[in-house]
């Protein structure tokens, strides 16, 4: 079984960091390692897999929903969300 990391970024609801007047939206999802593992169905991977989700600025933003997706096989959990603290906008599987 090959696993990519098809990481869809739920726009809705994920402006974390926002203030009153200016929302961080996200812009940008990045792979940051895991990508590509390859192992039996029912495996644990060796590597977590790992985005970040950044503003158009490249401000990381926190707590953005993420829902995974395996080419063949299964990912679980299906969603998770990018870490609390903004400045890292990370996400990991």
């Amino acid at each position: 079984m090959r696993l990519l990391c098809r990481a869809l970024v739920t726009l809705l609801g994920a402006c974390a960091g926002e203030s009153a007047s200016t929302p961080q939206v996200p812009a940008a999802l990045t792979i940051v390692s895991g990508n590509d593992q390859v192992d039996s169905i029912g495996a644990i991977l060796a590597e977590s897999l790992v985005v970040r989700v950044t503003t158009a600025s490249g401000t990381g933003l926190g707590m953005v929903p993420i829902a995974w997706q395996a080419d063949g096989g299964f990912v679980y959990p299906e969603t998770t969300a990018t870490d609390p603290r903004a400045s890292r906008g990370a996400a990991g599987r």
